[in-house]
This record gives structure tokens, sequence and C-alpha cells, in this order.
């Protein structure tokens, strides 16, 4: 290798060095605190109000769609219920003639 090539891989790999040290260093001397919160958690937890029981509703996960012109795969979503969404990501106008959809199937188990 030119020495003037070893010189400047050996400068830039010190730099590098340096650069790695002061942000570690930095992250890790608790120059920036986090600040506590002013207001302490409340010493009872609100209780969950839950709507009234229907039999004539049928919930489907929406990540479960036979077929579909939205992400091919579901996104990860940890706080919905089965922690995956349908989701679309588009910048284009909707498909002419159909629009963006999105097709279930699922079982009645009663008529009605």
């Amino acid at each position: 290798m030119f020495p003037q090539v070893k010189k400047i891989s050996s400068y830039t790999l010190l730099i590098l060095q340096i650069i790695c040290g002061v942000s570690l260093y930095a992250q890790s001397s608790g120059a920036n605190p986090i600040p506590q919160s002013r207001n302490p958690a409340p010493a009872t937890l609100i209780q969950p109000v839950f709507p009234q029981q229907n039999d004539n509703l049928i919930f489907v996960e929406g990540e479960n769609a036979v077929a579909t012109n939205f992400s091919k795969t579901p996104i990860l979503n940890f706080g919905t219920s089965g922690q995956r969404t349908l989701q679309l990501s588009a910048t284009d106008a909707p498909p002419a003639g159909t629009g963006y959809y999105a097709d279930f199937v699922f079982y009645v188990e009663k008529a009605g």
C-alpha cells in the first residue's frame, strides 16, 4: 500500500474512533438526565367502561382480508388486538373502477 494512502486511512480510523468515543461518553455521562414528572401517578386507576354485549355484531380482524389492493403484508402494530393492521400506503389516485378494496370471508352462526 502507498505510504500516503496508509497515512490517510490511519487518520480516518483515528477520527472515527474519536467521534464514536465522544458520542458514547455523552450518552453515558448523564449530562442530560430525564426530567422527573411533576404529576405523580394517581393512587386509584380508572376503571374501563365496555360497551354492552350485542350478539348481532360480527367482528372481523382487518388484517385478515382474503383479497385486497392494500399493502401485501400486514403491518406490525402492537396497539391492536391482533398486533397487525391492514395499511394503505399509496401516493397515487385510487385505481379506476375498483378503488381501494379489502374483501373478507366470515361465517354467520345464526340467521337474522
